[in-house]
């Protein structure tokens, strides 16, 4: 991207179209570096604040934008043996995550796709991983005999080792999509500062991206689109106010 600002960005996904305005500009990496580039004694409360809010807000965008630019077969939660290993050492624990991930693509499923984000547990110390799977190839599912709260089939994956593990067929991808993003929370950001917050195969689909700096209302440049069905959505704070405006197909 050139130096300069956007108000609007257009992410065109597989099944629908999300359009964010931005009240205030928002300014390309080179422009951001020379207007932020502050020590920690310099930074307020405020810009703080500020900062891992964005941290959160940009996190759970790019995994939503990903998430719903593909199609989903499974939805999996992956836990470890705490007899086995330190699930508090979240290094130790993603380094086992992305191994096996590897080792699925590489023995299982060439084609496999996956999105998969950390989840803090709420005794601020333990992680454990959800995922969406699509491709899935020759990585076994078995019906563990259990139901969901929707009667769905619960499914163990016996190629994960390190704990315990459980899948569910996803019916709905759009859905599945919003749904993996609540699991990055404030905490979760604190927490894993300058680390990855989500894992995502190399050959997994990526939206369109548009950006463009215009006058337009958010309803002119919405009108381009002839949606059906909108939703909306807004979220920031004073510094500046985000809206996000979700068309489907």
């Amino acid at each position: 991207m050139k130096m300069g600002a956007y108000n609007y960005k257009v992410s065109e996904y597989a099944h629908g179209t999300k359009i964010t305005n931005y009240s205030k500009p928002i300014y390309t990496e080179l422009n951001k570096q020379k207007r932020t580039q502050l020590t920690e004694a310099e930074r307020t409360p405020e810009m703080i604040r500020h900062s891992l809010q964005t941290s959160l807000n940009r996190t759970k965008n790019t995994i939503y934008e990903l998430s719903k630019s593909n199609d989903w077969e499974y939805f999996i939660t992956l836990t470890f043996d705490p007899k086995r290993y330190d699930s508090t050492n979240y290094d130790e624990v993603t380094k086992i995550l992305t191994e096996f991930m590897h080792r699925m693509r590489k023995i299982k499923s060439k084609d496999l796709i996956y999105m998969i984000v950390p989840e803090f547990h709420a005794d601020g110390r333990k992680y454990h991983f959800h995922g969406l799977l699509a491709n899935i190839g020759d990585i076994k599912m078995i019906p563990s005999g259990h139901l969901d709260k929707d009667a769905n089939d619960i499914y163990n994956m016996p190629a994960w080792i390190y704990g315990f593990s459980t899948a569910t067929k996803i019916k709905d991808t759009a859905r599945a999509s919003a749904y993996i993003t609540k699991y990055i929370t404030k905490e979760c950001v604190q927490h894993t500062k300058y680390k990855k917050r989500y894992y995502a195969s190399r050959n997994i689909k990526r939206p369109e991206i548009t950006y463009i700096n215009s006058a337009a209302t958010l309803e002119e440049v919405i009108a381009i689109y002839s949606p059906d069905t909108i939703k909306s959505m807004e979220m920031g704070g004073a510094l500046n106010r985000v809206t996000y405006m979700e068309i489907d197909d």
